[in-house]
């Protein structure tokens, strides 16, 4: 379920996952908001049928090798859940117009009120769970082996910034900014360049400055610090 938490710790439940034939619901993925809504991506969820007789074969949930997402949204006060969109990324970046997401190649973005679908880039070599984050007019998506693309969001300009050739495998799971820099987490692949927090410029395409360098699952950064979290502990450090 998507729920908040208020200051007192009392808990309220906004939405559950999706109701699915041959799966077993929907599983949200990751969370974002705006000032009136809460948006998550949602995967189709676990299998619970028979493989060799699957109960509904022409309908995609119950393929038991289907990768399968939505972005759904909830009022931040509770509330009709909707689904808006069958997506690829593993979260959406939203502004004050527009939702944000990957459809395989294809950098898109959804008018808030009519819903409407535009393309605002393609041809993008996207990971197969992209992320995404948005700073200023900038959407920045992983891409494949840790590449990471700078698209404007309206001109739908692309820059494109490689670790290298000899990175393949690698791939960008976090990302968080300040007012000067996009940070990102890359998790390497088995050759190349190493696994660690790093940064460019906002709207760049280069250098690119390793921060830290080793394994990080989370990462915020503030005015001063940045922030990385591994399996049992939070760092911090000055910027």
């Amino acid at each position: 379920p998507i729920s908040r938490v208020d200051n007192s710790g009392h808990v309220t439940q906004l939405a559950q996952g999706r109701e699915l034939p041959c799966r077993s619901g929907g599983h949200p993925v990751r969370v974002t908001i705006d000032d009136t809504y809460v948006y998550w991506t949602e995967d189709a969820g676990r299998y619970i049928g028979d493989p060799e007789d699957p109960a509904d074969p022409t309908n995609p949930v119950c393929l038991t090798t289907a990768d399968i997402r939505w972005v759904r949204s909830v009022p931040r006060g509770g509330g009709v859940a909707r689904t808006l969109a069958e997506i690829s990324s593993l979260n959406v970046a939203v502004d004050s117009k527009f939702i944000y997401f990957m459809r395989g190649d294809s950098l898109l973005r959804m008018d808030k009120r009519s819903l409407a679908e535009k393309v605002v880039a393609s041809g993008l070599a996207a990971d197969r769970n992209a992320v995404l984050h948005r700073a200023g007019v900038w959407i920045y998506v992983g891409g494949h082996d840790g590449c990471l693309y700078t698209v404007h969001g309206q001109t739908g300009l692309v820059r494109t910034v490689c670790p290298g050739p000899e990175s393949t495998g690698g791939s960008i799971t976090r990302m968080a900014s300040d007012n000067r820099y996009i940070y990102w987490i890359y998790e390497a692949g088995p050759t190349g360049r190493p696994s660690g927090i790093y940064r460019m410029l906002l709207g760049g395409d280069a250098p690119v400055d390793l921060r830290h360098e080793g394994a990080a699952w989370a990462l915020a950064v503030d005015e001063d610090f940045l922030y990385w979290g591994d399996s049992t502990t939070v760092y911090r450090q000055c910027k």
